[in-house]
């Protein structure tokens, strides 16, 4: 087992090992962000419509800070643009945990939401630049599973030095920022990248692109039911009178199931393997997993459900990411991954309203029943769409 784990990691090349571990390391220390709207209320100086009202500005401004990523990332450079971003989340995660009054503290939510996705861009695009085309899908797969391995560790540090000053966990998070850029600077700052990205492309316009465009759709549909799983999790739990804090485990077995399947989904079947085959079956794995939650009876067949929705999760995993790098301009890489990312902010606009609506006329049923047939939809527009995408390629 260790073997299977290692020797695919290996494969990668050693700057990419060293930015996903970076990128793990922040993502573990990011586990102060759950608790924001309970630091904002618990000083008193903000009502609950205040904080639903910064909750809002932060989730707007990361809008702009992912396409600030990429438009930097292509100027000055991905490095350089994500230590920039790793700074200035530290600093703004510093000011919440100092706690220095009402208006700082404002300032310091909307500045967070400016710099939390400068990284997410120009992280990618150097994957896509320093790892051959066919390995690809395993590097942005390792990522992803890297990511949610550090979910858990970051959930169990939350409830470790949470429970006595929540300000604490700020400034922790504040720490582990520095800590990755100072490993993303120092490591990767003499990293060479294409020489086609020294030079910004003014023709390209991901904006305008239908291929683009059309991944962009599909993955805000696709985000906008995902991003709610957790919270209707803990209503689905509630029906079979088990504790909410239940749907933890549950999301715990998620996160091992793709961080532990990555390197065996690597020498599983070519057709798995492959980027826009194994975004079709990953559709459809999550529409099964959501349906069986719809029809589930136990908590243990929920559970089950779960892994299912989860084997799916692994096969879309950086299979999305490995086809933007495919269809964009090497020079504009970053803006297209910063147009693509977008999509979650959208999606996380929406979802809200959309799972609250679900939830009061049907319960967490219904929700799974709709979830599962947006993916089973998805699942056959990829298919279609699959074949614009591999004539443009031709």
């Amino acid at each position: 087992m260790f073997a299977l784990v290692v020797e695919p990691w290996r494969a990668l090349p050693p700057t990419v090992r060293l930015l996903i571990f970076a990128r793990a390391v922040n993502r573990m220390g990011a586990f102060s962000l759950p608790f924001l709207a309970a630091l904002l209320v618990q000083g008193g100086q903000f009502s609950l419509p205040d904080v639903g009202l910064l909750l809002g500005l932060f989730g707007a401004a990361t809008i702009p800070s992912r396409l600030l990523g990429g438009m930097f990332s292509d100027r000055i450079g991905p490095v350089q643009t994500m230590v920039a971003g790793l700074i200035g989340c530290a600093v703004f995660q510093a000011l919440l945990g100092a706690d220095l009054g009402k208006a700082m503290t404002i300032a310091a939510v909307i500045g967070l939401g400016l710099a939390f996705e400068l990284y997410e861009a120009p992280s990618q695009t150097l994957i896509a630049d320093l790892t051959p085309e066919p390995t690809r899908p395993q590097a942005y797969g390792w990522l992803g599973a890297a990511l949610a391995g550090s979910a858990v560790a970051a959930g169990l540090l939350a409830a470790a030095t949470g429970s006595s000053n929540l300000h604490i966990l700020f400034l922790i998070d504040a720490l582990t920022c520095m800590a990755a850029a100072g490993l993303v600077g120092w490591q990767l700052r003499a990293v060479a990248v294409p020489e086609q990205q020294a030079s910004l492309d003014s023709a390209a316009r991901p904006w305008r692109d239908p291929l683009l465009l059309g991944l962009f759709g599909i993955n805000t549909v696709f985000a906008s039911v995902y991003l709610q799983v957790p919270a209707v999790l803990s209503f689905s739990v509630l029906r079979y009178s088990a504790p909410a804090a239940d749907a933890g485990l549950l999301l715990a077995l998620s996160a091992a199931i793709i961080a532990l399947g990555q390197p065996i989904l690597q020498r599983g079947p070519a057709v798995l393997r492959q980027p826009l085959s194994a975004l079709i079956w990953g559709y459809v794995m999550v529409g099964l997993g959501f349906l069986a939650s719809a029809m589930s009876q136990t908590i243990g067949q929920l559970a089950w459900a779960i892994v299912v929705a989860s084997v799916g999760d692994l096969l879309l995993l950086g299979h999305a990411y490995s086809v933007v790098a495919r269809i964009a301009p090497v020079q504009a890489r970053a803006r297209y991954f910063a147009v693509y990312g977008t999509s979650w902010g959208l999606a996380a606009m929406v979802s809200g309203p959309t799972m609250t609506a679900l939830l009061e006329t049907g319960g967490s049923a219904r929700y799974w029943f709709v979830a599962a047939c947006a993916a089973f939809t998805l699942a056959a527009t990829q298919a279609y769409f699959n074949t614009w995408i591999k004539r443009a390629l031709k």
